[in-house]
């Protein structure tokens, strides 16, 4: 975790809060667009519900209306009434078919269009004989018509009712379905975001006790186990975590000055101790100098005063006898005069000799 070490202490705080934001802005994001999902399925189904329901109301208001226009057409006597039953039945007719188509347009599945589509079919044989019917009345024919309505056209509309109650019932079921699966996927979304959840906060909750333990709890623990045996004396204790860029690396920093002016004025008291030492040896053996050469002086003194007196009496002495040397000096001199006389004469004397041996031998030669 070289880098991580290197950011300060609120920002490695800051990572997981930073975290536990985006992870909760994502959480509300995923449960915005699962609920916006939700609900716009949910319109579509109410809208595909409704407009079915509405087609499938009107189809059957629609064929009531031209049942009983039908009926109509058949119990009138009058031409004029029962061209405008005529009337009435074809736009009910056209109604019908429009509300089928409608029906097969909101058909959402294959299976659905199918099944419309053979209620088309049912539908149209249901009006073919209504249209027989009416044929029948409009050419006076009530009996035939009244045959026809009450025997093929009876048996087409129970069919086609029965058409009709099975499509509710399948629209309620597949409504129903829909419901489920809307309510279904909704908790599959919300499954979803809680596991999320819990895996996020899990990972953030690992990585803030990682950046707690690795990046502050145990870097300060060694810091404070240094501070502690350095301030016990132990200064041979190290200092970790200098490289690192943040408040625990500025701290042990200063621990580690701490360290070094300890040190130093550790050496500085060691070396004045030693001066110290030395100095009072050297005082030591001054003293013993000093006292050696007093008792040295002690001993000299005395024997020069012995010496003194001696010289003294030797002086005294020496005094009588400096006269009487005199008194003999001065009859040696008085000797030595005549001797030096004597010499001078046995000088000549040996000059002549010499002169004499010189002749001689000049004469022999």
């Amino acid at each position: 975790m070289p880098n991580l070490n290197d950011l300060k202490l609120p920002l490695k705080l800051a990572i997981p809060i930073g975290l536990l934001i985006c992870l909760s802005v994502g959480l509300v994001l995923t449960a915005k667009a699962g609920i916006d999902e939700t609900l716009e399925r949910m319109t579509r189904l109410t809208d595909y519900t409704l407009r079915r329901r509405i087609a499938v109301s009107n189809f059957d208001r629609a064929i009531k209306e031209a049942t009983i226009h039908e009926k109509n057409i058949i119990i009138e006597t009058d031409p004029v009434e029962m061209q405008k039953s005529k009337a009435l039945f074809d736009a009910s007719r056209a109604e019908i078919f429009q509300q089928i188509d409608k029906i097969l347009a909101v058909a959402e599945t294959s299976e659905l269009q199918r099944r419309y589509a053979e209620t088309r079919r049912i539908l149209e044989a249901y009006l073919n004989s209504v249209h027989q019917s009416i044929e029948r009345s409009m050419q006076g024919d009530q009996k035939g018509a009244i045959a026809i309505s009450n025997g093929e056209g009876r048996a087409a509309r129970q069919r086609l009712e029965e058409r009709l109650s099975s499509h509710l019932t399948t629209n309620a079921a597949t409504t129903e379905s829909a419901i489920r699966s809307v309510k279904e996927e909704g908790d599959a979304t919300t499954r979803r975001l809680v596991v999320v959840a819990i895996a996020g906060v899990g990972l953030l909750a690992s990585l803030a006790g990682l950046i707690t333990v690795f990046g502050i709890a145990r870097p300060i623990r060694r810091a404070v186990h240094a501070t502690e045996r350095l301030a016990s004396g132990d200064l041979a204790t190290p200092v970790d975590d200098l490289a690192r860029r943040d408040e625990v690396g500025a701290l042990n920093r200063a621990l580690a000055v701490f360290k070094d002016s300890a040190l130093a004025r550790q050496r500085l008291e060691a070396e004045q101790t030693r001066d110290t030492t030395a100095k009072m040896m050297r005082a030591e053996r001054l003293d013993a100098v000093t006292r050696a050469f007093e008792a040295d002086a002690t001993r000299m003194t005395s024997g020069l005063n012995t010496a003194a007196a001696d010289m003294e009496v030797t002086a005294r002495s020496m005094s009588g006898i400096a006269d009487q040397t005199t008194t003999q000096a001065m009859a040696v001199s008085s000797t030595a005069t005549q001797t030096a006389a004597n010499v001078q004469t046995v000088a000549a004397s040996a000059e002549e000799l010499s002169a004499s041996i010189a002749e001689i031998t000049t004469q022999v030669a």
